[in-house]
């Protein structure tokens, strides 16, 4: 590797870590989940097992363990406090992720300027970075797809990387479920192409690797994660467990039946024929990904921020996006070791459209464009590099102002959003939740919203109502209601009785329930009710507020 190049990818690493740290530096804690993510953590780092029972509201969240697993051993081995660890870990981790992206697009065209120009687009990203700075599952999930991609499409080139290739695709089964997936339809969209192409060897090798991830995959859901199968397969009133068993062999075989249809001179034939002005493409592009984009996130009503003047600031993503968009829709053959990702690009597009029609919960339209964002700095890459030098002048300094709009786009997030709607929660709710910590009885029950339900549960290591318990309570209609909620109030460890209610002054205004519904202030009757005789406030930091209910 040149001396230049590896100094340019050690300046884009550290280039990816500032815009990934602004987020967590900047409030209390980072990212939805937190308190479960780092109870979990804590609890492994200090007993060196899972909490089980699991009494939080992310019931799988135990099933897919890694992520925890990795920043608990990451704090016993440094001596860093399990917190620090939670917050930080992923930053450093995810921006690591600029060297494999450079080297899935070095491996695909044989060229630096595109590598760097992909790496450059990954790293600066605002919507890439907001998601791989926090520790979750999902988050570990496209750390590891990208280095199987990058194994895979290297893996005859030496028996390392095939080693590394089956090693990670392992890892992936118990870190995260949609990391799975769609490591299995890169797979199948590496095995479409492989097979219209007539590659033998290559297709034969991904039936085999097909075959045994999505054996291994069923023995661990059936075995080690009942819970997630419950859940997410067993519901589905249209697929029994096992037509779910059978459909990843069943995909294998329509595979292999249409590359034996299908040549992949014809198609080539057919893209030669279908070429259009690149004005057109820009069209296509943008009518394309950019609603995709939107409709992914205005899905979620709880997070309505299209009317912030500070959404300029995103600006720059959405002119990667198009560019990515404009590579995959006019495909070069110059780059057809690229073909799987632009296969997987076009299915992941199809789940988010089936997603958005569908409502299934597990086709999340915002889990899943995460992965369709992680595909495109490699196609907005190869952009750069077909452009002659005058405008990859442009295209590099158009690079440079992405990354410096997402740095304002981290650092304005909170004036186009309240914190808690993007998972964010201020350091008052910390010290709300520590204060119930050291002053409540451990057997205690808090009501409150979603974000707070997940500090309290965390960090205050209290059973909370969420949602499903919460809304009903700051929601109620009238008293009579409100005194009923609070006795018979629903949390993951059961019916339970609530002994305090944690309230913060975002939550007055907009308390945040369910994804899918719009934030709501608390109810009249409620505020009402806080000043009878069933309530007491107990500790109050002038932003966050602590009751008691009396019965």
């Amino acid at each position: 590797m040149k001396r230049w190049y590896l100094l340019a990818l050690i300046s884009l690493y550290f280039a990816a870590l500032t815009v990934r740290l602004i987020p967590p530096l900047t409030n209390g804690v980072w990212g939805p989940d937190t308190g479960e993510n780092y109870y979990i953590s804590n609890y492994f780092a200090l007993h060196l097992k899972l909490p089980d029972p699991y009494l939080g509201f992310g019931l799988t969240y135990t099933e897919f363990p890694i992520v925890y697993i990795l920043a608990a051993l990451t704090s016993v081995t440094t001596g860093l406090n399990t917190f620090l660890v939670s917050e930080l870990i992923m930053p450093f981790f995810s921006s690591l992720l600029v060297f494999p992206v450079a080297g899935i697009a070095e491996s695909i065209c044989k060229r630096k300027d595109v590598a760097l120009g992909a790496s450059a687009f990954y790293a600066a990203s605002a919507l890439i970075a907001a998601h791989t700075s926090i520790i979750a599952s999902d988050t570990l999930g496209e750390f590891l797809l990208i280095l199987f991609i990058y194994f895979y499409l290297n893996y005859e080139h030496s028996h390392l990387f095939a080693f590394a290739a089956w090693v990670t695709a392992f890892a992936m089964i118990p870190s995260y479920h949609v990391g799975t997936i769609m490591l299995l339809l890169f797979l199948y969209s590496d095995l479409l192409y492989t097979s219209i192409s007539r590659d033998k060897r290559r297709s034969i090798r991904g039936v085999l690797m097909i075959s045994i991830v999505a054996t291994a995959t069923w023995i661990y859901w059936l075995t080690m994660a009942r819970v997630f199968l419950s859940i997410f397969i067993l519901r589905n009133p249209h697929l029994t467990l096992w037509e779910a068993i059978v459909a990843p062999y069943l995909v294998e075989l329509i595979i292999l039946y249409i590359g034996r249809r299908i040549r992949i001179g014809r198609i080539a034939e057919s893209v030669r024929r279908w070429q259009y002005p690149e004005a057109t493409q820009y069209v296509v592009a943008v009518a394309t990904v950019i609603p995709l984009v939107i409709l992914s996130f205005t899905g979620l009503k709880s997070l309505s921020f299209l009317s912030s003047p500070y959404l300029i600031s995103f600006a720059p993503t959405a002119f990667f996006a198009v560019m990515g968009g404009i590579t995959v829709l006019s495909f070069s053959e110059r780059y057809r070791r690229a073909a799987p990702l632009a296969i997987m690009f076009f299915f992941t597009l199809l789940i988010i459209i089936v997603g958005l029609i569908t409502q299934i919960s597990y086709l999340v339209p915002l889990r899943v464009i995460e992965y369709t964002v992680l595909m495109l700095p490699v196609f907005a890459g190869f952009y750069i590099s077909d452009k002659g030098e005058k405008r990859k002048i442009v295209a590099v300094s158009l690079v440079t102002l992405f990354l410096l709009a997402s740095c304002i786009s981290m650092l304005t997030m909170n004036q186009m959003l309240m914190p808690s709607k993007t998972g964010a929660s201020p350091v008052q709710d910390i010290d709300a939740s520590l204060w119930i910590r050291y002053n409540t009885q451990h057997n205690s029950t808090v009501a409150s919203d979603h974000p707070l339900s997940s500090i309290v549960f965390g960090f205050g290591e209290r059973n909370a109502t969420w949602e499903k318990g919460g809304y009903p309570i700051f929601e109620a209609t009238s008293e009579s209601a409100l005194l009923a909620h609070l006795m018979n109030a629903s949390t993951p460890a059961g019916t339970k009785t609530v002994d305090f209610l944690l309230i913060d002054s975002y939550m007055y205004s907009e308390g945040n329930y369910y994804p899918n519904q719009s934030a709501l202030p608390v109810s009249p009757a409620f505020s009402s009710a806080l000043d009878s005789s069933y309530f007491l406030l107990l500790y109050s930091n002038g932003f966050t507020d602590v009751y008691v209910f009396l019965p």
